[in-house]
């Protein structure tokens, strides 16, 4: 009797659209607000709490945490968060979401360069399919996901490449690691 009362149970219920749209309104609200120069996992110990009493586990609010992260354009408040608690989060939701953030950001890189006459010889040297398909998949994403951040800190350019380079080198090791 002592040993089953001692047993860690998890939820057997789900949570409902309506309390996964308050999570994932929480979750929105908690990055907006996010700032200084990094987020640890104890920045959503409430909202991790109120998942799990409704039944969603803790890598659920890391996944959407960071994805909604990526999508702001603050990746650097993110980096270390992301690098230690890597095996909580949804790979596949990371990775779908995360290949579509990527898009935006190539796709707004392009765009910017197409400008710019002296980088046309570079863009001559890219695949026309993989341009168009970048930029199929960041029109449907930003049809769907109007949130996500195109310009940078300044408002004025692009979100830098190199950040955006991090997230792919972050999307390659998780494939990777999961195969």
């Amino acid at each position: 009797l002592h040993e089953s009362l001692s047993l860690s149970i998890p939820p057997t219920f789900r949570a409902n659209e309506y309390q996964l749209e308050f999570i994932d309104s929480a979750i929105r609200r908690q990055a907006m607000l996010a700032e200084g120069l990094a987020v640890d996992s104890t920045y959503l110990n409430d909202v991790v709490t109120l998942g799990r009493s409704w039944g969603l586990d803790k890598g659920y609010v890391l996944t959407q945490f960071l994805l909604v992260m990526y999508e702001i354009g603050k990746d650097d408040l993110v980096e270390s968060l992301a690098n230690s608690t890597m095996r909580l989060v949804d790979v596949d939701t990371f990775m779908n979401h995360g290949i579509a953030i990527v898009c935006v950001r190539l796709n707004a890189a392009l765009i910017i360069l197409k400008k710019a006459k002296q980088c046309r010889s570079i863009l001559a040297l890219l695949e026309a399919d993989t341009c168009e398909w970048v930029k199929e998949q960041a029109v449907s994403t930003l049809a769907e996901n109007p949130d996500i951040v195109i310009n940078g800190d300044d408002g004025g350019g692009m979100i830098s490449l190199g950040t955006t380079y991090s997230l792919i080198l972050r999307m390659k090791r998780m494939s990777s690691v999961n195969r």
